[in-house]
């Protein structure tokens, strides 16, 4: 610039010392071609703003283009790393849930081993109880043997009596032995009662040891109900942990890709403000060759104002640019991360309903199934207590019949 301030200046006084008659034909002249080349500056510089305003639309259009096409692959980056996640929660629930029930089943076959064992136990007692009594009743057939056979020895002493009166005497002294038999037999009763009543009482501390397991399984069952509960939590915790580094690191990463776009729309600026500036100054520099230094000054004047004037417009046009795309980006990053929020809550909403589901089920199913064998052992009871009572009622008709032959012998 100033080594063509001085050319134009030794070129004037050349031409002021060549030309110094013609001052006023060349003043008319420089006046004429000021003006036209005002008015061929006014239009270039028009042209110029024109042409520099659509390259800035053209680059704010490719600018919108592409932060859209990145949003598209932010979301659909989002989506399938949303997908993937789900997934993945999905499988380890799945896998989880299929433990579980193999667990329960396994709980149930050791329950059902420990109910088939009570069971057996119970039926070798019952065994066990038959064998004493049917070894009570081979006792009881004895001993109505024995009393038929002194039946028959009353009858050949009542005949012996009417022989004679000594064996009168004898079939008395008989009669008194046969007295302390029965009262023999009294006791032996007496005895097999309280036999029976220890029986019941066997019978009765089974039922109440029975009542103690199945009481200490249902504790059991609510200790290991308490226990998956607690699971079903660290699990919750788990995934939200998860969820939240999730969204953390796509936070992040959507940083990364702002701060990228900022760095690179900085770029572009400075560069199209470079190239704005490159043609500025080579078309003043053709400008200020044609003109003399006067009207370069002038010239100059008014460009550095236009310059600044355009440089603040640029300058506030850009910022808002800034703001409007920062705040459509984080309208867009609230919006996108409320939708994540709700459906990761859904999802869990739905997981957490479908597993509470399955638990009822398989509670009601274990329900049902105890109560099935609690009555089909009840049933098992109230028949062994019907038989019990059976042959309590035969025994006793037993011995109220050979009571009542007893007496009639006597009588006789």
């Amino acid at each position: 610039m100033r080594r063509s301030r001085r050319e134009r200046r030794s070129r004037r006084v050349a031409l002021d010392e060549e030309e110094q008659e013609s001052l006023e034909e060349e003043q008319e002249s420089l006046e004429s071609l000021e003006e036209e080349e005002q008015e061929s500056l006014e239009e270039e510089e028009q042209e110029s703003l024109e042409s520099l305003e659509e390259e800035e639309q053209e680059s704010l259009e490719e600018e919108q283009e592409s932060l859209e096409s990145l949003e598209e692959e932010e979301q659909e980056s989002l989506e399938e790393e949303e997908q993937e996640s789900l997934e993945s929660l999905e499988e380890e629930e799945q896998e989880s849930l299929e433990e579980e029930e193999q667990e329960s089943l396994k709980e149930e076959q050791e329950s059902l081993a420990l109910e088939e064992e009570e069971q057996e136990s119970l039926e070798e007692e019952e065994e066990e109880s038959l064998a004493l009594e049917e070894e009570e009743q081979e006792s009881l057939e004895e001993e109505q043997e024995s009393l038929a056979l002194e039946e028959e020895e009353q009858e050949s002493l009542e005949e012996e009596e009417q022989e004679s009166l000594k064996e009168e005497q004898e079939s008395l002294a008989l009669e008194e032995e046969e007295q302390e038999s029965l009262e023999e037999e009294q006791e032996s009763l007496a005895l097999e009662e309280e036999e029976q009543e220890s029986l019941e009482e066997e019978e009765q501390e089974s039922l109440k040891e029975e009542q103690e397991s199945l009481a200490l399984e249902e504790e059991q069952e609510s200790l290991e109900e308490e226990k998956e509960s607690l699971a079903l939590e660290d699990e919750q915790e788990s995934l939200e942990e998860e969820e939240q580094e999730s969204l953390e690191s796509l936070e992040e990463e959507e940083q990364e890709s702002l701060e990228s776009l900022e760095e690179e729309e900085q770029e572009t600026l400075e560069e199209q403000e470079q190239e704005k500036e490159e043609k500025e100054s080579l078309a003043l520099e053709d400008e200020q060759e044609s003109l003399e230094e006067e009207e370069q000054e002038s010239l100059e004047s008014l460009e550095e104002e236009e310059q600044e004037s355009l440089e603040e417009q640029e300058q506030e046009r850009l910022e808002s640019l800034e703001e409007e795309e920062q705040e459509t980006l984080e309208s867009l990053e609230e919006e996108e991360q409320e939708s994540l929020e709700e459906e990761e809550q859904e999802s869990l909403e739905s997981l957490e309903e479908e597993e509470q589901e399955s638990l009822e089920e398989e509670e009601e199913s274990l329900e049902e199934e105890e109560q099935e064998s609690l009555e089909e052992q009840e049933e098992e009871q109230e028949s062994l207590a019907l038989e019990e009572e059976q042959e309590t009622l035969e025994e006793q008709e037993q011995e109220s019949l050979a009571l009542e032959e007893e007496q009639e012998s006597l009588e006789d």
